[in-house]
């Protein structure tokens, strides 16, 4: 089982240079974990594209069709009190959006609050670093 961040899982919807690897990452997790906005995050990330015109209609709809899929898949933290404690220190310590706060404090309480051994999907840099330094084995191995 691992907790993915939104940004592993947009390769896994549409082509981009980390999709195979990612696409490995999916096909060996037994459990994949997202945080319960993660949905949200992935469909921004879609139309973002389409708004952008780097995707056509028939790309946008395919990708869409992806994300569904996976909607039936993975399991969602859902927000918590202590998750939201959590993600507003997670701003300070390590100078975290509040999206990416959110990620990592999610990512605490599916891990019941004790990350060492755990594995953290990520591409963000920024967040792959504050969950390493948190004591999660981050994924993929090299970004």
């Amino acid at each position: 089982m691992r907790f993915w961040d939104a940004s592993a899982v947009v390769p896994a919807l549409v082509r981009e240079p980390k999709t195979e690897v990612i696409l490995s990452l999916l096909r060996e997790d037994e459990g994949m974990t997202v945080w319960w906005i993660t949905q949200i995050e992935c469909a921004s990330a879609l139309s973002r594209r389409l708004t952008e015109g780097t995707f056509d209609l028939w790309r946008f709809d395919q990708s869409v069709d992806r994300l569904a899929a996976l909607l039936g898949e993975w399991t969602e933290e859902q927000p918590s009190r202590e998750m939201r404690m959590l993600a507003e220190y997670f701003l300070v310590l390590h100078r975290l959006k509040t999206a990416d706060a959110l990620q990592l404090a999610a990512a605490f309480q599916w891990c019941g609050w004790n990350p060492e051994g755990r594995e953290f999907v990520c591409l963000d840099n920024k967040l792959r670093t504050a969950a390493a330094l948190e004591g999660f084995s981050v994924l993929p191995l090299t970004n």
